[in-house]
């Protein structure tokens, strides 16, 4: 009789740590919202032409072209931005594809004209949407500092919050 109570005892020890564990584990995976570091998207290939860049806050991706080989990509050393690519004198453009953070700042004007040349260029080089860019929350500046615009995102035209100039 000692025996049966003393499995007995065990067992639902066991299934109440099992349960325990399931419950809890399942649900701070679901609340679960801070960034987690991805490794290096340009060893993540779909297939030899993209580059998959994980969104912060959704659990999706955009793919873009890897332009990681281009004649016009250089790393930059000892920055926060992982690559940088420009072939226009007019801006220049900085980006992470491990966070996918997009930084072009732009150096000439009139900035609506230079903004335009801008997307092109982006949409061209990362050969994707104009919703997909947008989805990458772009960060485009000016640089010059005399300029109201001096400071703030002015977004790309087509995206959402973007200034209109």
């Amino acid at each position: 009789m000692k025996r049966w109570l003393l499995l007995s005892v065990v067992v639902i020890i066991v299934l109440a740590g099992v349960g325990y564990i399931l419950f809890f584990y399942n649900n701070s995976k679901a609340f679960d919202t801070e960034s987690k570091p991805v490794d290096n998207p340009f060893t993540q290939k779909e297939d030899e032409t993209t580059i998959k860049i994980p969104l912060k806050t959704e659990n999706t991706s955009v793919s873009i072209r890897d332009f990681s080989n281009d004649s016009d990509t250089e790393k930059i050393p000892q920055s926060d931005y992982e690559l940088f690519f420009s072939t226009q004198q007019s801006f220049d453009v900085e980006f992470n594809p491990k966070t996918g953070y997009l930084l072009a700042t732009i150096y000439e004007t009139p900035y609506s004209e230079k903004i335009t040349e801008l997307e092109k260029y982006l949409l061209a080089k990362l050969k994707v949407s104009e919703f997909d860019i947008c989805e990458l929350k772009p960060d485009i500046r000016v640089s010059d500092k005399d300029s109201k615009l001096y400071g703030l995102n002015i977004g790309l035209s087509f995206c959402p919050n973007s200034i209109t100039l």
